[in-house]
């Protein structure tokens, strides 16, 4: 895996992302996360994860995964 960037969404979450592509088969996968909390205070993490078995739907479908993250609030 290696960190590919970060993402603010709408509520203001910061979100680190990691990738890990295939050198061969396998599959493409994006990983966005990020720390948020409860209404009581409690902490915890949320993850979204984009997984694909070719390059071709990773590409076709990261704009949505990304847009989708964005509206985290």
């Amino acid at each position: 895996m290696s960190k590919t960037g970060e993402l603010i969404s709408n509520g203001k979450q910061t979100f680190f992302s990691e990738s890990c592509f295939p050198k061969g088969e396998g599959n493409w996968e994006q990983v966005y996360y990020a720390e948020d909390y409860d209404h009581d205070g409690n902490q915890y993490y949320i993850i979204f994860v984009l997984s694909a078995r070719s390059k071709e739907g990773y590409e076709k479908n990261i704009g949505a995964y990304k847009e989708f993250i964005s509206q985290y609030q």
